[in-house]
């Protein structure tokens, strides 16, 4: 394995980022580092919208709950639909709503849309949803770093404490680059490049198979297409209750908050439309390319985990470049979703947390705190995913839930309704949370073995 050539393509890949990151900050004023003061393209901002929300159910679960069974990879196509239906019903039920609050009422962020809208001037909801934000957001950035590192540490031969700490200097070093903004340009690129290394990885797979793997793929791809479910389930069909809890993800996107506060950062609500047209269609190509390639790890690496197969399948070809690319569009996309929460959990407490403790702050004292915010909650991340373990599952699933139950209903019911009290809100928030951290911790066991 050329070793050399990997470090040196990751290496031209993080100096690209940074340049991008670094030529959008000069183009940008410096009171430009609150989320909501940038404006974007049709283009860019459909195609950011896609890599920091659906990028890593593309990279880290969808391809493993596939690889787990013919029944995972129904399990894996139905929360494919799910999301992609999701995606689709967020951009048209909250896009436009959301933007016009972001022109109206100056909000940059959910917690002080929440605010706004419930006209808290004592900013309770604004601080609970922070606080809540920050919490489930850590734990997140705390999985997609253990996860790189994973990665990182079979690639490299490097120990996991270390191959943690080369990633978050990794990602602190975009972020400064950047300016501390999250450029969409980058994630852009970033979006087209796990896009076509998806499509080249399926290509490369399929055209892998020997004789004996053709014969289990012909045996097996006609039971992974009855996709109709059973009663109770089985090893080779999913249950009718597991069907709709699948598709049940489809909440998901609707209280994400990378792609919440996406759509206060688009140009007008008028070009909401054509934006979720690109990033829906790019989702549906990357997702259901992550189930197949899932199925074909189940052919081609049975006897292996889910990380072990995957630097497996993206050093299976003979070509250095195709290796190098699919290298660095994994670890690109990765390094990009661990940024983007880092950002946001440092935006939450900096813009919406620090400003009800402090009265009469300035940007530019904002800016300062969020410098300080960000490298604790990356130290942070670095101890919480230095030993993850057996609970990696309980972990991804607490925070994606999480933010999905807490901001999912109270922003979609706070868009489209009247009647929602800020008592109703703050209730909202707390119920979703509460009961996602109890789902997770007495009915996630069984299958978190599984995952991990």
């Amino acid at each position: 394995m050329d070793i050399s050539a990997y470090v040196l393509s990751l290496l031209a890949y993080a100096v690209l980022m940074g340049c991008f990151n670094y030529t959008y900050k000069k183009r940008t004023e410096r009171t430009g580092i609150l989320r909501a003061d940038r404006q974007l393209s049709v283009s860019v901002s459909a195609l950011s919208l896609q890599i920091n929300d659906i990028g890593i159910w593309v990279v880290a679960i969808i391809p493993c709950i596939a690889f787990s069974s013919v029944a995972g990879v129904k399990a894996a196509f139905y929360i494919s639909i799910g999301l992609i239906f999701g995606y689709y019903l967020s951009c048209s039920l909250l896009s436009e709503r959301m933007k016009i609050y972001a022109q109206v009422g100056n909000v940059g962020s959910i917690p002080s849309f929440l605010s706004h809208r419930y006209g808290d001037k004592r900013g309770i909801i604004r601080i609970i949803s922070a606080v809540i934000g920050v919490m489930l957001t850590l734990s997140f950035t705390s999985f997609t770093l253990s996860f790189s590192a994973s990665l990182l540490s079979r690639a490299f031969d490097f120990s996991h404490t270390t191959a943690v700490t080369v990633c978050v200097i990794a990602v602190l070093t975009l972020i400064v680059l950047g300016g501390f903004m999250s450029s969409p340009h980058s994630d852009a690129v970033q979006s087209l490049l796990i896009g076509g290394a998806t499509i080249i990885l399926c290509i490369g797979l399929t055209g892998s198979l020997d004789l004996e793997q053709t014969a289990i793929f012909n045996y097996i791809y006609p039971k992974a297409l009855n996709i109709l479910p059973s009663l109770f389930g089985s090893s080779e069909n999913i249950s009718l209750f597991t069907l709709l809890m699948c598709l049940g993800w489809f909440v998901c996107c609707l209280g994400s908050p990378q792609l919440l506060t996406n759509f206060l950062r688009m140009k007008t609500s008028r070009i909401a439309p054509r934006a979720k047209a690109v990033s829906t269609f790019w989702s549906a190509i990357t997702l259901f390319g992550a189930t197949f390639i899932g199925f074909m790890w189940l052919i081609l690496f049975p006897e292996k985990s889910s990380a072990d197969a995957m630097m497996e399948s993206l050093l299976l070809s003979d070509s250095l470049f195709v290796r190098c690319l699919l290298l660095v569009a994994v670890f690109g996309v990765l390094s990009a979703v661990t940024k983007a929460n880092i950002l946001m959990a440092s935006g939450f407490f900096a813009e919406d947390i620090y400003p009800l403790i402090r009265s009469d702050v300035d940007k530019k004292e904002i800016g300062y705190v969020k410098f300080f915010s960000v490298l604790i909650f990356s130290l942070l991340s670095l101890a919480l995913s230095a030993d993850i373990g057996s609970n990696s599952f309980n972990i991804l699933a607490f925070s994606i839930s999480g933010l999905c139950a807490a901001f999912g209903p109270v922003v979609l019911f706070s868009l489209r309704s009247k009647k929602v009290t800020l008592i109703g809100g703050i209730c909202s928030i707390l119920a979703g949370t509460a009961s996602s951290f109890f789902i997770t911790l007495f009915f996630s066991s069984k299958i978190g073995a599984g995952f991990n």
